[in-house]
């Protein structure tokens, strides 16, 4: 997996009860039949680059790259959200900021992108505007659960990412009711995989809301 993968899906993955969450995979094959190629490849050539994630040089200049592919395709979703990876490990908040915003105004439905936000937000001391999209999240996951139940794993990543929020708004008793109610058997087959989850989710349970603020704290993923 490259480099913005990594990144922004380590984050993730620790946000959403996995160790390598792949749904904002670095290839959006749907989205890139509709980009130009030039975009592509130097969004590819970013990636490559950037293959030492903790070099900040290298990260810098994969980030000038996919300016460069932004200028081309300003809506390059994949782009933008890479982007927004490198930025966060060269410890440019306000910068990725600015880059999911831009990412949230294309989709607005978004709930993982709202969660950076708010995260982001809490790395920069902003309680309130991180408890705003905290509180957007909550709203927008329960809407989805609300249309549909089948056990999947979007349900399951609805679910926790849901009860993240509601533990980040000092709600403990429903985000941890609710951490207790997925059910990872069904939502995954491979069973290692789901051994893992479930031990984290135990931990996060055990967590207070304060420790697990400051566990996803980006300060602490700043490349040297």
């Amino acid at each position: 997996m490259n480099m913005p993968c990594k990144i922004h899906n380590l984050l993730k993955y620790l946000i959403y009860i996995f160790c390598l969450l792949f749904l904002f995979s670095c290839t959006n094959k749907v989205e890139e039949n509709e980009i130009k190629k030039e975009a592509i490849q130097l969004s590819e050539k970013a990636l490559q680059v950037s293959q030492s994630f903790t070099n900040k040089d290298s990260l810098l200049k994969a980030i000038t790259l996919l300016d460069k592919a932004l200028e081309i395709e300003p809506n390059y979703s994949v782009a933008l959200n890479n982007k927004a990876g490198f930025q966060i490990q060269v410890g440019q908040i306000d910068e990725a900021i600015d880059t999911y915003k831009r990412i949230e105004k294309i989709k607005p439905d978004n709930e993982q992108i709202k969660l950076m936000l708010g995260m982001l937000h809490y790395t920069k001391g902003d309680t309130n505007l991180a408890n705003k999209k905290y509180n957007e999240v909550n709203q927008l996951c329960q809407k989805k659960l609300d249309k549909w139940f089948n056990d999947s794993e979007e349900e399951f990543i609805i679910k926790t990412d849901k009860a993240i929020v509601l533990k980040f708004l000092n709600r403990e008793k429903e985000a941890n009711e609710l951490f207790r109610s997925v059910d990872v058997n069904k939502a995954y087959p491979d069973e290692t995989q789901r051994e893992l989850l479930q031990e984290t989710i135990d931990k996060i349970i055990k967590s207070t809301p304060k420790e697990l603020r400051e566990q996803y704290n980006f300060k602490s993923y700043l490349a040297k």
